[in-house]
């Protein structure tokens, strides 16, 4: 998935809407009058391969399921649902989405089940405040990029997650009820991770030898575990309000750690730092703020 400004993705839909009168023959549609004419109106085509879509600006929508079933090419759907229950229930029917769908973005996604998760690249359901657990992910055997920041209501990460060697970004800030983060699998393409906001999580072991961003700030982790040790290419760290337990010795003799964030921490980190500077030559940023139990800090 190629990140781009929005100016550049607004000229790219506009030379492709000049290509067609007719939105079923284009292969991007993001229109509102335009998409909810084809959802509505069963004016879906094979041709289709992207659609971008805020309902938040729709009074009502209408949406007829047979539509997504005839986009036998979509790659891309991007939806944005708000929480009124009118404009979410027609998508609480769909049970099928395009086996070739490689990114799905759905802001406020409330479906139980996950359609169409076989070729699935990037996952993007943010702010589905009232989902509970994610479903099993073992078919999505290509995913590498997952982001469920803001399920407040998500209790439970299943496993299947983490089944193939292909997730490289898993970010769940702001999940608050979400307790627990492990997998027994040594994990070779984890590459970064954010709980940044998991104010109820306690238990996180993972273990990895691959991850370069690693953000555990305002949780409620008693004790990294100690497999943390084979984290040798970890490179930023952000520890921000982490109270309630202790920071293995392991995490401050990483030789390629460049940033490391400790704030509003109680635990006594001074001897720790000590090893840090002894052991890293690529430190860039040290963050220190109301650490209440640092008693000194010789020179650097």
């Amino acid at each position: 998935m190629i990140e781009m400004h929005d100016l550049i993705e607004e000229m790219g839909l506009n030379i492709v809407r000049r290509g067609s009168k007719h939105p079923r023959n284009r292969s991007r549609l993001s229109y509102i009058k335009e998409v909810s004419d084809v959802l509505a109106n069963k004016k879906g085509s094979d041709l289709i391969e992207g659609i971008k879509l805020d309902l938040s600006s729709i009074e009502d929508l209408h949406l007829n399921t047979d539509t997504l079933n005839m986009m036998t090419n979509l790659r891309v759907l991007r939806l944005y649902v708000p929480s009124e229950i009118k404009k979410c229930a027609p998508f609480w029917c769909l049970s099928e989405l395009s086996g070739k769908l490689r990114y799905l973005e759905w802001n406020g996604f409330h479906l139980k089940s996950l359609p169409g998760v076989v070729n699935l690249v990037r996952i993007d359901l943010r702010e589905c405040k009232h989902w509970k657990n994610l479903p099993d992910l073992s078919k999505a055997s290509k995913l590498n990029w997952v982001n469920l920041s803001g399920c407040e209501s998500l209790r439970d990460i299943h496993p299947s997650i983490f089944s193939f060697d292909t997730l490289e970004t898993l970010m769940l800030d702001g999940c608050k009820k979400l307790k627990g983060l492990k997998s027994g699998k040594h994990l070779t393409s984890l590459r970064k991770i954010s709980v940044n906001g998991c104010t109820s999580l306690k238990e996180f072991s993972l273990s990895s030898d691959s991850i370069r961003s690693l953000d555990l700030s305002s949780t409620r982790i008693g004790m990294i575990d100690s497999r943390f040790e084979r984290l040798t290419s970890l490179e930023s760290l952000n520890v921000h309000g982490l109270r309630y337990g202790n920071i293995p010795d392991e995490l401050f003799s990483l030789k390629d750690l460049q940033e490391l964030k400790i704030c509003n921490c109680r635990l006594a980190i001074d001897k720790q730092l000590h090893v840090l500077f002894d052991a890293s030559t690529y430190l860039r940023l040290l963050h220190l703020k109301d650490c209440c139990n640092l008693w000194e800090l010789r020179e650097l």
